[in-house]
């Protein structure tokens, strides 16, 4: 059974990115859902993702986990190998996903 993962974005190189309006998971999956979320914006903008990174985890005042946060540059392959950088992001996820 596949879910939506819903998520937020902010970052440098985002205004000429296009965002999906959620991801998919499925539950049987061994990627992460951090992956999931990042391969779903690069996808849609033709793009690959380069690097991704945990960024920390946004806490409620009662200390309890809100949101986790991801960071991950998206590009395109080069010729002599390597990547050029075209955006770099950061995107948070509820923690109940």
């Amino acid at each position: 059974m596949s879910k939506r993962i819903h998520f937020s974005t902010w970052g440098r190189g985002t205004r000429d990115l296009e965002m999906p309006a959620y991801a998919m998971a499925d539950q049987y999956e061994i990627d992460t859902t951090a992956s999931r979320v990042a391969n779903a914006i690069a996808r849609k903008n033709g793009l690959q993702v380069v690097t991704l990174r945990s960024d920390g985890t946004a806490l409620d005042r009662k200390g309890r986990p809100e949101s986790r946060h991801y960071q991950t540059t998206l590009g395109r392959p080069c010729r002599g190998g390597g990547w050029t950088p075209v955006a770099e992001l950061w995107f948070s996820i509820p923690a109940a996903s």
